[in-house]
């Protein structure tokens, strides 16, 4: 009895702390700090999550190898086994999944396990997918060694309960970096670029190029090599690659994800390729900016958790239009464009276009209530 007060009291100081106003520098390790003493693990990974692309835009992680397995992580699993699983977790009633019971307990058939897992000597991970209005801000994998006890059904009920709660303290951090934006975006440095060739080595690369890689993550010495790229920049590359290579990627967008900087300033990163010259392969291209509105705009709707109808109005508010206009692009009555502005009104915590225009696109965001 007293053993399950302790879990009680460890649960409800995590929560407390989800709710204590930390940064977006300082939630995983905090939050990682307080897991480990709810559920015991080997080696983790905390990888927040840009809402709008579903792209990686910062992971920490212990315990899980080194650059190699990174790499194989970021550009091929994420995406062939993580990605289509981490969305069912979003949309379920648990959000708490295990590698095992996913491929009912053939592990040997996954890629994942094959290529990752064993050579690292682990048995089983679990993994919790971390959801707050409606969208998707993180996922947690815990690792625990071969031999070592299973992840048991209290332990996963445990996070299933806490996951909402993290969920909801990055949609609040985001919100307040965006309120932290600096209002100058004109003393930035320009627009950077990098140009890799068809091995992924950067060939070219700008001044502000290296300025906004700085902006991101440490470089590591055979970056050049397009070795320990940071997160965000293997991700946009990677989900280049997949688009191109699938039936309708001619006509999708390019990809793109918005990471939080070092200096307090939101980033856009996108990937394309070039088109060839005389003699030469296809070569990609990667462009880091400051974010602007349109980009801080999908970060600030999904923070503050309007639904995609909710969000085509929005979009169309500030580019001006009117009721009527609203009603006849969107296909719905005036009287539901109303009423879905008065629920946007009452998220946003406003009382008027104007001043919903003025909250989304000039000044700081209200922190975010409680769930």
């Amino acid at each position: 009895m007293p053993e399950t007060k302790g879990k009680d009291g460890l649960m409800d100081a995590t929560k407390q702390l989800c709710y204590a106003g930390l940064t977006l520098d300082e939630l995983p390790g905090r939050i990682m700090t307080a897991l480990r003493s709810i559920v015991p693990f080997d080696a983790h990974c905390f990888n927040q999550v840009d809402p709008a692309t579903e792209l990686m835009m910062r992971s920490l992680a212990e315990g899980v190898g080194g650059p190699a397995a990174a790499r194989l992580f970021l550009e091929e699993l994420y995406f062939e086994e993580y990605l289509p699983e981490l969305k069912r977790l979003a949309r379920s009633r648990c959000p708490v999944g295990l590698l095992s019971e996913h491929w009912r307990g053939q592990m040997e058939q996954s890629e994942h396990f094959n290529r990752l897992l064993r050579p690292l000597h682990f048995g089983d991970e679990l993994r919790l997918v971390c959801t707050a209005g409606g969208r998707f801000w993180a996922f947690i994998v815990l690792y625990r060694e071969t031999g070592a006890p299973r992840f048991s059904p209290e332990e996963r009920q445990a996070l299933a309960l806490l996951g909402p709660h993290i969920g909801a303290a990055l949609q609040a951090a985001v919100l307040q970096t965006i309120a932290r934006e600096p209002e100058a975006p004109g003393a930035a440095p320009a627009p950077g670029v990098l140009v890799l060739d068809q091995q992924g080595r950067v060939e070219h690369f700008s001044e502000a190029g290296m300025h906004w890689l700085g902006e991101i993550g440490q470089l590591g010495p055979d970056w050049m090599q397009g070795e320990q790229l940071p997160v965000p920049v293997v991700q946009t590359l990677s989900a280049l690659g997949r688009m191109l290579s699938a039936a309708d990627g001619d006509g999708a967008p390019l990809p793109l994800v918005s990471v939080y900087g070092r200096s307090g300033r939101w980033l856009s990163i996108s990937a394309s390729h070039l088109a060839p010259g005389i003699g030469e392969g296809r070569k990609r291209m990667v462009m880091l900016e400051p974010a602007v509105p349109r980009e801080l705009l999908k970060l600030h709707t999904g923070a503050f958790s309007l639904t995609p109808a909710e969000e085509a109005v929005v979009k169309l508010v500030l580019q001006g239009a009117s009721t009527a206009q609203i009603a006849t692009a969107l296909l719905i009555s005036r009287y539901t464009v109303q009423d879905h502005l008065k629920h946007i009104f009452d998220k946003v915590g406003v009382r008027s276009r104007r001043e919903l225009v003025k909250r989304l696109l000039i000044t700081s965001a209200a922190s975010l209530p409680r769930p």
